[in-house]
């Protein structure tokens, strides 16, 4: 399961809603507890891929800068989000070719005509490598 905020996921939300009809993109820091994630803070990348329409690349500045402000924190980058405009809250071939960080959380939220209409969380199985859906909780601030 993922636990985040009511804000945070306000902020990917907007993100996505923001970046419509490209697909949005950012990085989520916090802590693992078990088979659990606790998200502490989210961060809005640029989506810096040539076809922002139909596929994301997060900032590699803004990883590099997240991974330093972890460390001193005790914190790791534990998720990335993006978004599927027009799509389903599942991952992609391309989603999946791009998955290779084990543990990381898939954060996908889907659009329709700009608003976004579901949003899910997905971890890499191993040792086949595909995307298993997780729970999303959110709590009030």
């Amino acid at each position: 399961m993922i636990l985040l905020r009511d804000n945070a996921m306000q902020k990917i939300v907007e993100d996505a809603e923001r970046s419509y009809p490209n697909e949005a993109c950012g990085l989520l820091l916090g802590e693992r507890r078990g088979p659990d994630v606790h998200v502490a803070s989210v961060h809005v990348s640029g989506n810096l891929s040539r076809t922002p329409r139909t596929h994301f690349e997060v900032d590699p500045q803004l990883r590099f800068d997240l991974e330093r402000m972890a460390r001193e924190k005790s914190l790791e980058v534990v998720a990335v989000y993006h978004s599927h405009p027009n799509g389903m809250a599942k991952p992609s071939e391309v989603d999946l070719s791009k998955a290779w960080e084990p543990g990381l959380v898939w954060i996908i939220a889907a659009l329709k005509s700009g608003r976004v209409t579901d949003q899910r969380a997905y971890r890499i199985a191993i040792p086949k490598i595909e995307f298993m859906e997780i729970n999303i909780q959110t709590k009030s601030d």
